[in-house]
């Protein structure tokens, strides 16, 4: 036997505890907006919003990430190369670099904020199908209600023999 069997078996009455409480809670609530004559709409929710622009945290991100990788290629040594060394204008040198590193923070931010647009897209996906779920399955919702009421209601009694005087034909 496996752990998570060992543990299951050990543990399933506070799991099915758990479990019931929290599909009749569920089921509930969606009784409650079905009477309540509620339609279906499809939400757009949020839950993640983007962080705020902090320079030093993007440009700790845009260090360990583009601005790596441009160090890697070794394109600094490059611009070096051509504004210092060819030119002789350290100054332009340095204004490039912080220009380049500018535009690096604000792709990062843009690449940041695609990110949680994607994640909060698929989180409002799977909200409106458990939403549309919910909404389309009153009469389930209430037979398990009343199934899980029944099961805690008669969860400590034995069950009832039918008959006790059952005769079996002889042939």
């Amino acid at each position: 036997m496996k752990w998570y069997e060992k543990s299951l078996e050990k543990n399933n009455k506070e799991v099915i505890a758990g479990a019931i409480f929290s599909f009749t809670f569920a089921l509930a609530l969606l009784l409650w907006n079905f009477g309540f004559g509620k339609s279906f709409e499809w939400q757009n929710i949020t839950p993640f919003s983007a962080p705020p622009l902090l320079y030093e945290i993007y440009s700790a991100i845009t260090f360990v990430t583009l601005g790596a990788f441009l160090y890697w290629i070794k394109f600094y040594k490059f611009l070096h190369f051509i504004f210092v060394e060819v030119l002789g204008d350290w100054h332009t040198y340095k204004s490039i670099k912080a220009l380049i590193w500018l535009i690096l923070i604000g792709f990062i931010y843009w690449i940041v904020l695609k990110i949680i647009d994607v994640i909060n897209i698929t989180i409002s996906f799977f909200y409106n199908i458990l939403n549309v779920f919910l909404y389309v399955s009153p009469p389930l919702g209430a037979a398990l209600i009343i199934s899980m009421v029944g099961y805690i209601i008669l969860k400590g009694r034995k069950p009832a023999i039918i008959s006790t005087n059952v005769r079996v034909a002889k042939k």
